[in-house]
């Protein structure tokens, strides 16, 4: 019996060994508390590749006199991009520029996940947000393409994923070149009448959204 209980514990151990193995090699950033069985509860999440996303500071607001547009901190201490109301149907929005461009390098051809949470007390049924992925070589942009997101009226702070494969043929919009000088960016907005609320926001590689991360 001795034996057999020994026999037992050894391929717990083995398994326990080897799941950690397979999560270290397979995830960008690994959390974990505790060692032994408690290694097998542990949570994932992958790295955000955008920066400023706690704070926002760094973002650029592109406004509209007739779509008020602001960034505000909340009580948890994250900024919120906030979309107001108007009675004229512009796009407004915001994106990481400057020092927070990204190499396209680190991203071209692979498939990522945007995400954030959003919410809005009278937004219209079935209006959309604009996702730009773009690309940029200096000043202007270059090559771009954008995907929209239908979203209901939701007054708590509710998360929304778009995930999308970063292939040159992708960005079939605009026009320039791609090379090692590249530069990516996302640049999130609206043209809805009505209020919303962005925070949280966050690409990594992958096809499914994981915890927020700075």
């Amino acid at each position: 019996m001795i034996l057999i209980i020994l026999l037992v514990l050894a391929c717990l151990l083995f398994i326990i060994h080897r799941s950690d193995a397979f999560l270290q090699g397979n995830a960008g950033v690994l959390f974990h508390s505790g060692t032994g069985l408690e290694s097998l509860s542990m949570q994932l999440t992958h790295r955000n590749l955008l920066m400023d996303t706690q704070s926002m500071k760094g973002w650029k607001l592109v406004k509209n006199a007739a779509k008020p547009l602001s960034l505000y901190r909340d009580a948890e201490g994250f900024g919120v991009i906030q979309w107001l109301p108007s009675t004229e149907k512009v796009w407004v929005g915001a994106l990481n520029s400057g020092s927070l461009l990204i190499p396209f390098s680190a991203v071209r051809g692979k498939t990522v996940t945007l995400s954030f949470e959003w919410r809005s007390s009278d937004w219209s049924k079935n209006d959309s947000m604009h996702i730009y992925y773009s690309l940029t070589q200096g000043k202007n942009r270059t090559l771009y393409n954008n995907r929209r997101v239908t979203l209901n009226p939701n007054s708590e702070w509710q998360q929304v994923s778009v995930t999308q494969t970063l292939s040159d043929s992708f960005f079939a919009k605009g026009s320039g070149t791609i090379d090692d000088n590249t530069k990516f960016y996302i640049n999130l907005g609206t043209n809805s009448l009505g209020t919303c609320e962005v925070r949280k926001i966050k690409l990594e590689v992958g096809n499914r959204p994981t915890p927020w991360t700075p």
